[in-house]
């Protein structure tokens, strides 16, 4: 078994930690997330929006093999079901997952 799969956890619910996010004070405003790893490099999910009338995540590089890509935003659908980047589809007419141009 990967240990992945014992993580797993809907990204529609991860996006929760920005309310409690919002509530703390400075010294705990550092974190991050939630992050995934991936053969393109660490992407963080931003959260939730809502983009000419779609629900998307907004995602962007922390690092990444390209350093053109990094902090870079790009959006997918608000799959609620889905727990890693690779469940992930892109948005907004985008053909692939990643930021434009």
């Amino acid at each position: 078994m990967k240990c992945r799969s014992v993580l797993l956890l809907p990204a529609a619910c991860a996006c929760a930690t920005s309310d409690a996010y919002a509530s703390v004070s400075g010294l705990a405003r550092t974190v991050r997330g939630p992050v995934m790893s991936a053969t393109a490099g660490k992407v963080c999910l931003d959260g939730v929006a809502h983009v000419g009338g779609e629900r998307v995540f907004v995602l962007r590089y922390l690092q990444a093999r390209d350093p053109g890509l990094v902090g870079r935003p790009f959006f997918a659908h608000a799959d609620p079901a889905a727990t890693w980047l690779t469940d992930l589809k892109p948005a907004l007419g985008a053909t692939e997952l990643g930021p434009v141009g």
